[in-house]
């Protein structure tokens, strides 16, 4: 079965794996990979985890999650494990080469190396040291070679990290760092690299900050912070849409369903009419209101909004083949910004920075509701 598994998953996804390689340590991630992809664009193309936050907020402070009533319905912190509960398993070392440990991702399927580049151990002591990109990728590269060449434990598929990969780790609960230091032991509150370029540009790549959780793109020539992966999708990853005919679009990927046009346009073909921004309270109600297809919508959480980014577009980056007339510009999520509780995340969709842009929740911006 596991022969029949790999020759679906290579016809499926035409990744390029070396056979005799990443045979053996595939198995763990053909769950993710066979979703039957239509495309090959750069968005999440797999299970998408809950942010992390667990309380709701007004426009300044923390409030009694109030479900569908109130002024500031649905949102993030009234969906607790959505879509999916966080889960990882690690530090664990391995059994044969002792003193390299993995953290394993239960929701996607990715395996990571435990501690930053620079660190060794359960708990990840010494110093985190930061690369230029290209350092980065040859460090990852090289883990591949260790063990007298059977691999930094026993895998040989390491590499530098995806973004939409990176960005699985961001728990938007936490904060300096915003990740969970159980499974990630000593993780910097800085940059780290990902492997993914800004769209049009050869000199700068997208990088994730555990400081904060933002995402912005730097030269790459900076120097930030290295995390390696395996066992991913040795691609930019996969989205897969479906326009249903009734203004809704549902991502197989992922099985949410959104709407087709932003706040204000028509529900049309071509999404007419014109895009209108409004503050925080009131994109959380207009979603709770749609009535669109008969279905119950909110206003996605920051990880749900990343899902349907796509990083090899820009202007907007998005795939306006099923989002037309999408706006290059800043859309809120339903999470609220943990370090500062009178923002809320968003994500501008020129590039795709993710970030709170010190935005009070009372600022206008555009809106896209989403559906289970």
């Amino acid at each position: 079965m596991k022969n029949i598994g790999l020759f679906i998953l290579l016809l499926v996804c035409n990744c390029n794996f070396s056979f005799k390689s990443d045979f053996d340590n595939i198995g763990d991630s053909i769950a993710f990979v066979l979703l039957e992809p239509t495309s090959s664009e750069s968005g999440s193309g797999f299970a998408i985890a809950d942010s992390g936050s667990t309380t709701c907020y007004d426009d300044s402070v923390s409030i009694t999650c109030t479900g569908v009533s109130g002024s500031y319905p649905r949102q993030d912190g009234d969906y607790i494990d959505i879509p999916k509960a966080r889960s990882f398993t690690g530090p664990t070392p391995h059994e044969t080469y002792t003193s390299d440990y993995t953290t394993k991702d239960n929701v996607t399927g990715l395996v990571w190396k435990t501690c930053s580049e620079g660190q060794t151990g359960s708990d990840c002591t010494g110093t985190a040291t930061t690369y230029t990109k290209d350092s980065a990728k040859t460090l990852c590269s090289n883990l591949n070679s260790s063990n007298g060449g059977n691999g930094y434990a026993n895998t040989k598929s390491w590499r530098l990290p995806y973004l939409v990969e990176l960005n699985t780790l961001v728990d938007y609960g936490k904060s300096s760092p915003t990740i969970d230091q159980t499974n990630f032991p000593a993780t910097k509150s800085f940059r780290y690299w990902s492997l993914t370029s800004l769209s049009g540009s050869t000199s700068s790549s997208w990088t994730t900050d555990f400081n904060t959780g933002t995402s912005k793109n730097y030269s790459n020539y900076d120097y930030q912070n290295v995390r390696c992966v395996s066992n991913g999708l040795q691609t930019d990853n996969i989205q897969s849409f479906t326009d249903n005919g009734d203004y809704t679009i549902t991502d197989k990927a992922t099985a949410l369903v959104w709407q087709k046009c932003s706040m204000g346009q028509n529900s049309d073909d071509t999404c007419s009419g014109t895009a209108t921004t409004t503050t925080w309270s009131n994109a959380l109600l207009y979603c709770k209101d749609l009535s669109l297809a008969g279905k119950t919508w909110r206003l996605p959480n920051i990880n749900e909004l990343k899902s349907i980014m796509n990083y090899d577009k820009s202007e907007p980056g998005i795939n306006q083949t099923y989002f037309p007339a999408t706006q290059p510009s800043l859309y809120w999520s339903s999470t609220t910004y943990l370090i500062t509780t009178t923002y809320a995340w968003n994500i501008d969709f020129q590039y795709g920075e993710i970030d709170d842009y010190g935005l009070l929740k009372t600022s206008g911006i555009y809106v896209r509701c989403v559906s289970d």
